[in-house]
């Protein structure tokens, strides 16, 4: 946390403190009264010009677009103003690591009471404040930036400042006849007047066109500096303590893009999930704000349209939403070097600004570089490669004159596979492109003599040729060029050296349970589409995610490098269709197969792929994605109806099967 505490005798005394905020208050009241009153008579006026005929219940339960009502607003801004005043006397700027050692900031009593009852009167409960408090209401009716956080510093620092808080106060502005577009659609389309409702959809494409390139646009190193930006601007936002809540301990996340007004609303109109679970809505979004996207969200109409019946407005919602996904892709792949640059308050920042997921990546080109994994949870929640696994793989190398000098175990994360190779091979090489997932492979595998460890990524080819006789990658070859991996494998590999390669499902099984399975599908397939929809996938992600979702048959080896190529399919049916693919078949385009038919495929059963478990280690698994399953996904039907099964009529417990996919490949020695 970025503050430090003084003795309450140090504090600038509270009666200049209340004079100097209330005067500020009468002065942003002002301000946004009159901005909010025409903020209204506009969506009235153009509500009105002919276009909602007998339709008026809709406009008036949408009425609550008083979002930002002023007196609710000014008062969230209290906490900001004391915040960003105050900042001389209780804040370190730029933020250093020994100041985010604090858990709970006390403020004085004096501060504390009137803001505790103002918020629960006005609906946010986050001591943190919020994007409208802290970024919207610090521009006065001129679209000035009011109260600096930077002051006595270079102009580099306050124009990154400027420069990164105007993108959410121009956002906003430009949100407006989105909005407008938005209620007029619903007007139309509950009118029956589907022509009128085509039109008012085609005209958000343009607009959205418009707002989005103001992210695009406002995100530049000439407007935010990449070394500049976390440390001076966002790092101050960035709150990171929490207060006790019913006995709990609550961290806030402070200010964050996901926090924008007209991404929720979006979400909402587009019938997509929202982003923000609706504990951390409550926290962070103002209820004012809060009514009109449910508002919205209630006369969502998409869900209703037809493909034959409405195909102008159908085509229109997915102009759309092709659209938000576009921007999403993009404006994380912008963001990334940001976050990239180090910096101590990112432990407390989210990964990207539209996006619930809260990790970052040591480099946007490798996904599973994550930083500050936690290898032990990982552990916990994933399956453990078994005996059975490592038995097949080491009769294959044997039968083939593989010799046991030396092994390389690629991508290798913090050392799990390597560990166990180690008891068959006298060294084993340790590689992998994240520094943070070498430094955890390092602390795990003894003796340190036994193994060689290179941050390196499977692409990057530094091995001698033919220096190891075994190779393995374990649930990884999605997140890498395949081919150029495997041609850089046969390099290094002896005569008789074998190459072992595998993933596992996340449609697991449930032997015991075939209704389960049905469940567990169907929350999966329904929760990714909404995650790649929302753009919580990003790129890269998205892009290795698409090669998994077929299993290994995606993976092409190269007949040329190498020979007796078997494929195994280990706890999956001949006639299963898809049996690795976690969203809607239709839902996304998938590689093409690789499996050549003069390659060995077989099927078979393998019972050490299964483990007993509970509903919280299920979610604990689902969560080992790194994808943002949360109180949305457990508050759905679907998972509902699995965790009562399994609480109430399995008795808690319930065995889950992997399905599991293998390659083994010889070397193929030529000449």
């Amino acid at each position: 946390m970025f503050f430090t505490i003084m003795k309450t005798s140090d504090i600038i005394p509270f009666i200049y403190i209340y004079t100097f905020i209330f005067a500020l208050i009468f002065l942003v009241a002002t301000t946004l009264w009159k901005w909010m009153l025409q903020l209204d008579k506009g969506l009235t006026t153009r509500l009105d010009r002919g276009k909602v005929g007998g339709k008026r219940h809709v406009y008036n339960d949408i009425n609550s677009l008083k979002v930002l009502d002023p007196m609710h607003e000014t008062v969230l801004t209290f906490q900001n103003m004391v915040v960003q005043e105050g900042a001389g006397s209780w804040a370190t700027i730029p933020v250093v690591l020994d100041a985010q050692a604090e858990d709970v900031v006390n403020f004085p009593s004096e501060l504390d009471m009137p803001w505790k009852f103002l918020q629960r009167v006005y609906g946010c409960t986050a001591d943190s404040g919020n994007n409208t408090a802290n970024v919207l209401h610090n521009f006065d009716k001129n679209g000035r930036w009011t109260l600096w956080i930077n002051n006595g510093v270079s102009e580099n620092i306050r124009s990154t400042e400027l420069g990164f808080f105007r993108i959410f106060y121009e956002v906003e502005v430009k949100a407006l006849p989105v909005y407008l577009e938005t209620i007029q659609s619903i007007v139309a389309y509950d009118a029956g007047d589907l022509k009128a409702c085509s039109r008012h959809l085609c005209n958000m494409s343009p607009l959205l066109r418009e707002l989005f390139q103001e992210f695009h646009q406002g995100i530049t190193i000439d407007k935010v500096s990449r070394d500049l930006w976390l440390r001076y601007c966002q790092g101050f936002q960035g709150w990171g303590v929490g207060s006790e809540v019913a006995g709990q301990y609550v961290r806030y996340n402070g200010l964050s893009g996901n926090q924008v007004l007209v991404f929720h609303v979006l979400d909402a109109f587009l019938d997509l999930p929202s982003y923000l679970s609706m504990e951390d809505t409550i926290r962070y979004i103002p209820v004012r704000q809060r009514y009109f996207t449910s508002a919205v969200r209630r006369h969502s109409f998409r869900s209703r349209i037809g493909t034959h019946s409405d195909p102008a407005v159908h085509k229109a919602f997915a102009c759309l939403i092709s659209q938000m996904r576009l921007f999403r892709a993009a404006h994380r792949h912008r963001v990334m070097p940001y976050l990239k640059v180090p910096a101590p308050e990112r432990e407390y920042q989210s990964y990207t600004m539209t996006s619930s997921v809260a990790y970052t990546v040591e480099d946007a080109a490798y996904p599973f570089t994550i930083r500050g994994m936690d290898w032990k949870n990982y552990g916990t929640y994933r399956p453990m490669y078994p005996s059975s696994m490592w038995a097949i793989w080491l009769d294959y190398h044997k039968r083939h004159g593989g010799l046991l000098h030396a092994a390389h175990d690629i991508g290798a994360g913090s050392g799990f596979s390597a560990n166990i190779l180690s008891h068959y091979f006298s060294h084993v090489y340790v590689s992998d492109p994240g520094e943070g997932n070498i430094a955890a492979a390092r602390q795990l595998l003894r003796p340190a003599s036994r193994f060689s460890f290179a941050q390196r990524p499977g692409e990057a080819r530094w091995l001698q040729e033919e220096s190891v006789d075994f190779a393995s990658i374990c649930i990884a070859i999605h997140w890498m060029d395949a081919e150029q991996v495997l041609n850089n494998v046969a390099a290094s590999l002896r005569p008789g050296g074998t190459l072992a390669i595998c993933a596992y499902s996340f449609l697991v099984n449930f032997p015991d349970c075939h209704k389960l399975e049905t469940l567990w599908a169907e929350t999966m397939r329904n929760s990714v589409k909404g995650f790649v929809e929302r753009g919580c996938v990003g790129a890269d992600e998205l892009k290795g995610m698409r090669k998994f979702l077929v299993g290994l048959d995606g993976t092409p080896v190269n007949a040329a490098l190498y020979r007796d190529i078997s494929r195994l399919q280990v706890n999956m049916r001949k006639d299963e269709a898809m049996p690795f693919c976690f969203v809607p078949h239709d839902f996304m385009e998938l590689p093409e197969s690789k499996v050549r038919p003069n390659e060995d495929v077989r099927y078979m059963q393998d019972e050490e792929w299964r483990m007993e478990v509970d509903v919280p280690w299920l979610k604990g698994y689902l969560h080992s994605s790194n994808m943002p399953f949360n109180d949305e996904v457990w508050n759905s039907g679907n998972w509902k109806e699995l965790e009562h099964i399994i609480s109430h009529e399995l008795g808690g417990k319930v065995v889950v099967e992997w399905p599991v996919a293998m390659i083994l490949a010889t070397k193929n020695v030529i000449g």
